[in-house]
C-alpha cells in the first residue's frame, strides 16, 4: 500500500540516497542544503555519543551528528567515502555524517510503501516509507523525528557555540 492518497496526483520525488552500514537510506533533496566531505570537527564536552561536535561552514556554526552512532551501530573508522549531509531540521542546520552518498534518484510518490513494523537499526518513527527499486530497498527517513526534543535542544545549543 502506498502512503499517498489515491486522489493525489502521482508526484515525482527527488531523493538523495546514502548508506549507513549495509542499509540504503533516502532523504528528499528539498531537505538538504549541501553535501560536503567530512570536515575537521571540534568536539564538545558533555555531548551525547552521537553528537560528534561542531564545524564552521562559511562562518556559521553547524552541529555534526554521526548517524551510525544515532542508529546504535559501531563507529566506522574509515573516512574514505564518508560525507556530511547538511540538512535543515526544524529550521536548524545540522550535519549528518553518513558512510557514503550514493546519488540523486527520482521516484514516483506512488512507489513509496508504508514501513512494516520490524526491528532494525532505525526506529519506525523515523521512517516515512520504503522504496523498492530492482534489487534495492531504500528506507525513506523523516528527519523531523530522528531526534527527540531533548536531543534537538542539545543540537540547537551546540549551534550557538563559538569556534
Amino acid at each position: 500500500m502506498a502512503i499517498t492518497d489515491k486522489n493525489e496526483k502521482n508526484e515525482l520525488l527527488q531523493l538523495i540516497t546514502f548508506n549507513i552500514d549495509k542499509e540504503e537510506y533516502g532523504v528528499g533533496v528539498l531537505e538538504i542544503i549541501e553535501v560536503i566531505r567530512l570536515p575537521k570537527i571540534q568536539k564538545l564536552p558533555k555531548s551525547p555519543d552521537f553528537m560528534k561536535g561542531i564545524i564552521s561552514l562559511r562562518g556559521e556554526v553547524i552541529p555534526i551528528v554521526d548517524l551510525r552512532m544515532k542508529f546504535g551501530l559501531n563507529p566506522n573508522e574509515s573516512d574514505t567515502f564518508k560525507r556530511t549531509i547538511i540538512v535543515s531540521i526544524n529550521n536548524k542546520k545540522v550535519g549528518l555524517i553518513v558512510d557514503k552518498v550514493s546519488k540523486v534518484i527520482r521516484v514516483p510518490s506512488t512507489e513509496i510503501k508504508e514501513a512494516p513494523n520490524f526491528s532494525s537499526y532505525v526506529s519506525n518513527e523515523y521512517i516515512k516509507g520504503i522504496i523498492m527499486m530492482q534489487e534495492r530497498m531504500i528506507i525513506l527517513l523523516d528527519l523531523k523525528f530522528i531526534f527527540s526534543d531533548e536531543e534537538m535542544t542539545h543540537i540547537a545549543s551546540a549551534a550557538k557555540s563559538k569556534i
